[in-house]
């Protein structure tokens, strides 16, 4: 299912970002980056940055290209002032068999090519994996469905200070704008998430 908002310029430039990947075209994909380029894409275990359009391409290659099998499962494009945003859910079977991943990215474009990339991805969660909420770990914290505006960043931040090093806690968050911000949290606090199912996270405190 794909909804799509039209409201801009430049939405046919994410149009075919999105038709590119689903088809994993990279060939295709890499024409619709500038040269230079400014690529960040922010995933759970770090970053990852290039400057040219073939090193942006390579990054989503690892990532998709060895799938046997590849889903677009949902996908939005629509213009946030003078940036771009694509954001898409992918479903994929691979050899650590079925995961869905979700990308949101924000583009500056010029010249009818995407000039800046920035990009947050969920990291690759297990299919139908749980993650239980008081085994192997010390603490644990339910946002439900509040999103971030709402305090949740806020909250996890007290409990993880109120760990020990290496200590653990687990979240459970379903809205969107903590998956795409708890990541970029606990990167920059210096803590890691081990582990995210679906809409359960477990962040481990580091020393």
């Amino acid at each position: 299912m794909k909804s799509v908002q039209r409201n801009g310029s430049h939405i046919a430039l994410g149009d075919r970002f999105v038709e590119a990947l689903t088809a994993r075209d990279f060939n295709h994909l890499q024409t619709l980056f500038a040269d230079p380029l400014g690529f960040r894409a922010l995933v759970p275990n770090g970053l990852r940055e290039a400057k040219q359009p073939s090193e942006a391409t390579g990054w989503f290659q690892r990532w998709f290209g060895g799938a046997d099998r590849f889903e677009l499962q949902t996908s939005s494009v629509y213009e946030v002032v003078d940036r771009l945003s694509v954001n898409y859910r992918i479903r994929l079977h691979d050899e650590d068999g079925w995961q869905v991943i979700e990308q949101k990215a924000f583009c500056k474009v010029q010249a009818g090519s995407i000039q800046d990339i920035a990009l947050v991805c969920s990291g690759f969660c297990a299919e139908g994996e749980t993650v239980q909420a008081q085994q192997a770990t010390d603490a644990y914290y339910d946002a439900g469905t509040r999103g971030c505006a709402e305090g949740p960043l806020d909250e996890i931040a007290g409990l993880v200070q109120g760990l020990q090093p290496g200590q653990s806690l687990q979240v459970h968050a379903s809205d969107p704008s903590v998956a795409s911000d708890l990541p970029a949290w606990c990167r920059l606090a210096g803590h890691d998430i081990e582990k995210r199912a679906q809409d359960h996270y477990l962040i481990r405190k580091k020393g």
